[in-house]
Formats: C-alpha cells, sequence, structure tokens
C-alpha cells in the first residue's frame, strides 16, 4: 500500500511525498525497497548520502537519510539538461523511528526471532528538485533543503503515530 502526493507552493517549487506500507506477510520489512537501489535503477546517480537531524514542529528531532541525486533528462526541445535533487527519507513502525536500512532489518529479525512478531513498516520519502540550474528563479541546495526540513517539521508529528526521535546506526 502506498499513497503519493505532489505539494506546489504556487510559485512552481514541487515537493514530491510518498508513503510506503511494507507488505503483511513475514518479510522482515523487506517488501520495502532500498531506496538507494530504486533511484539507481530509475537512472539517477546517488552524489552524496548522510544523515541529517531535522526540528520537527512538535519540538522532537527527527533523524532522515538524505542524498544528493542527479540524471540527465529530456527538456521540452529534446536536449539533455543535468537535474538535480534531494531525497530524503526514514522508515516508521509502532514506537520506532529510523533513518536506517540496518536498524529496520535489526529491529524485523529481533522482533520476528524472540517475539514471533512482524512489525508492519512505513518508507516515509520527500524529494524536490534543485531548480538553480533550470529556473531564472530557481532553488540552490541549501534553499531546497530548508524547504523540505520545514514541510517535514510540520508533516512529521501529523502522519506519525510516535514521534520517537530516529537513531544514527553505524
Amino acid at each position: 500500500e502506498f499513497e503519493r502526493k505532489t505539494y506546489d507552493d504556487f510559485r512552481g517549487h514541487n515537493i514530491f511525498f510518498s508513503v510506503i506500507l511494507s507488505g503483511l506477510q513475514r518479510t522482515f520489512g523487506y517488501s520495502l525497497h532500498i531506496p538507494e537501489t530504486c533511484l539507481v535503477a530509475q537512472g539517477w546517480r546517488i552524489e552524496k548520502g548522510e544523515f541529517r537531524s531535522i526540528r520537527l514542529a512538535s519540538g522532537h528531532i527527527l533523524v532522515v537519510r538524505s542524498l544528493n541525486i542527479h540524471q540527465d533528462s529530456l527538456d521540452e526541445k529534446g536536449e539533455y539538461r543535468p537535474l538535480e535533487a534531494l531525497y530524503l527519507y526514514w522508515y516508521v513502525a509502532d514506537n520506532i523511528v529510523t533513518p536506517s536500512r540496518f536498524n529496520l532489518n535489526l529491529w524485523s529479525s529481533w522482533d520476528f526471532l524472540l517475539h514471533n512478531h512482524d512489525r508492519r513498516w512505513a518508507s516515509i520519502t520527500v524529494m524536490s528538485p534543485i531548480t538553480q540550474s533550470t529556473r531564472v528563479d530557481g532553488l540552490n541546495e541549501a534553499r531546497t533543503r530548508n524547504m523540505l526540513q520545514e514541510f517535514i517539521g510540520q508533516v512529521a508529528p501529523v502522519i506519525q503515530k510516535s514521534e520517537i526521535p530516529g537513531s544514527i546506526a553505524n
């Protein structure tokens, strides 16, 4: 199950927002795709990946995985143009929030092996193009990141049952 929506600030700056739920079968959360794998399969190149802390409107801190991605896309004239974007994601389950696929797998295995319980995970994604190279009034990376972090700060406390801060795995 999934839900996707694109938000527009009426100045042409868009935020793609997605929530994908893991399957109900015993898959240890594996029915959720690894964003780094899916993005590369879709033609994106990952330039940089890091963990980022975001202050939520509730006052909590959420740690997300942030990826700088790039691909060449065809414009309206049929010419290739570079497209850069920021892609931020994290995983949520009942009373657990993590930006780490390793932690998701660890929690899922622990729950299943010790408690015969399979948590239902959600993968939450927020993405926006960095438009400075494609528009005169475009946003640079810092302004795009700020826009996404403000969006997450407002939406995460509304959509997440729990606001337990994310943790970083080694």
